[in-house]
């Protein structure tokens, strides 16, 4: 078995036909080397040294014949030339032999192309090995005589060699092509109880699927009977949607009635920009201005949370501011807030309920005197940023909000500022700062003031329009996460 190993091709897959055939190929090629060495001394042992020299090269041609098969694997090539092989062995044998009996070998050469070349060779060394036969005995009929002689007892013993080699040759080549069949029929044998098995498990498979089918078949009956019903839901919820999105809308509308018309706060602050983006249809962000006197006031609030609950506090915190300076005459931006803060609680019964609503506020009073503009500040929460003598600054607001469920001992205060007529005053809510782009990096108070050095000298209106493109910049396709609320007022 070693030796079949060491002659075979290494690319031939096991378990094919090709693999069994290559084995009884080379395991012939090795019998009949080792039968044509046997014979060898045999004939030189009875001095028949022209059979010696030919089964020699027979030998040679059988070892080639191995070493080209290990590296071609071609059986049409090496079958041929092994029938070949055998051929010249036998014809030259007989010409030269002491017994018509060697002629019988003959019969090996169909055998041999039939197993390892290929039917069409088989037929055609069959046709070419009968003719053969055929010619040597009608030869030896018509008196033939062939080249050497040898004594009678001698050729006696060689036609028992030849006839004995002959039956022992062909019984060791039908046992390894036995085995090799015993062989395959093992795999198979094994290749059948395992497709019966996998058929068994098939089958329980496929009765495991029907009734997971009649299964699915419920299931997907329940489902139809489902999806009625969520379309009927989904319908109503289409309907109350619109319902609730055409009410927002319109409570869009009042809340924008209720902010200060622009051409109102023109008239008022002259030249300024609003950057106004709710989050949501309605805002929890809202400004707010009036004159009381010669003192214009101006608000900028952001009341706790967006959309619906937020514009309903900016409405309210509207309403408060209206009465509170408009009513009341208070222009202390300190005092307001201190009143606003008051209100609120009162309003939303924040002492004794659960309500926590408040809102941050940036508050201005101006007044313009003759050579300066004078402008107090009170922030709860909110900072105030100026542009003056060609620097942005910065007043901070108190750490104090409106409303909500923290009661503040400490006042709000009150900040006085002079500016110069064509200074800029920038109120906010946070929503402008706190927006973060897609790598989460928020617009900052950084940002801002780059802004602000680089166009300062624009016309306010093409400020508003440029900080709203940069926004857009920074923001791309991120949502925006808050309402929005920038006024720019130059003095």
């Amino acid at each position: 078995m070693n030796v079949i190993k060491f002659f075979f091709p290494k690319h031939l897959l096991a378990d094919t036909d090709d693999y069994r055939k290559a084995r009884i190929l080379i395991a012939s090629l090795i019998i009949a080397t080792s039968f044509s060495t046997v014979y060898a001394l045999i004939y030189y042992s009875m001095q028949y040294y022209w059979g010696t020299a030919i089964l020699a090269i027979t030998i040679l041609s059988l070892i080639v014949l191995l070493l080209v098969f290990k590296r071609s694997a071609s059986f049409l090539v090496v079958g041929n030339f092994f029938t070949l092989s055998a051929y010249y062995t036998m014809i030259s044998l007989t010409y030269t032999n002491i017994a018509i009996t060697t002629p019988l070998w003959l019969v090996l050469c169909p055998i041999f192309a039939f197993l390892y070349a290929s039917k069409i060779s088989g037929y055609l060394w069959s046709i070419f090995t009968f003719a053969t036969v055929a010619v040597l005995h009608l030869l030896r009929i018509n008196g033939y005589e062939f080249s050497l002689q040898h004594d009678p007892a001698l050729i006696t013993y060689n036609e028992m060699a030849n006839s004995l080699g002959i039956l022992v040759f062909i019984i060791m080549i039908v046992m390894i092509y036995e085995s090799e069949k015993d062989k395959l029929l093992v795999r198979l044998n094994t290749a059948f109880t395992n497709i019966f098995e996998q058929n068994n498990e098939i089958t329980q498979q496929n009765e495991e699927i029907r009734q997971q089918q009649e299964e699915i078949i419920t299931i997907n009956e329940n489902l139809e009977e489902e999806k009625k019903k969520l379309v009927e839901a989904n319908d109503l919820v289409q309907e109350t949607n619109k319902n609730v999105t055409d009410s927002i809308r319109y409570a869009s509308t009042i809340q924008q009635a209720v902010l200060p018309d622009c051409g109102y706060m023109r008239q008022i602050l002259n030249d300024l920009f609003i950057l106004y983006k709710p989050k949501d249809i309605v805002s929890g962000d809202f400004y707010w201005v009036t004159q009381v006197g010669n003192k214009k006031v101006i608000a900028v609030c952001d009341c706790t949370g967006h959309g619906v609950p937020g514009a309903f506090m900016s409405m309210i915190g509207a309403m408060l501011l209206t009465e509170i300076v408009t009513k009341q005459q208070v222009t202390n931006p300190a005092q307001i807030l201190e009143l606003l803060d008051d209100s609120v609680r009162r309003r939303l019964n924040q002492r004794a309920g659960e309500n926590k609503d408040g809102m941050d506020v940036c508050l201005c009073v101006i007044e313009e005197e003759e050579e300066e503009v004078k402008v107090e500040f009170t922030g709860a929460k909110r900072d105030l940023y100026y542009y003056s003598e060609q620097k942005l600054g910065l007043l901070k607001g108190d750490r104090r909000s409106i409303g909500g469920f923290m009661i503040s001992m400490e006042q709000f205060t009150r900040v006085e500022l002079s500016l110069q007529k064509g200074d800029i005053l920038y109120l906010s809510t946070d929503g402008l700062f706190d927006q973060a782009n897609q790598e989460r990096e928020k617009f900052g108070s950084q940002r801002f003031r780059e802004f602000v050095a680089l166009y300062k000298e624009e016309p306010m209106h093409q400020q508003g329009m440029l900080l709203d493109y940069k926004l857009q910049q920074h923001q791309t396709a991120t949502p925006q996460r808050d309402d929005i609320t920038l006024i720019g007022i130059k003095l």
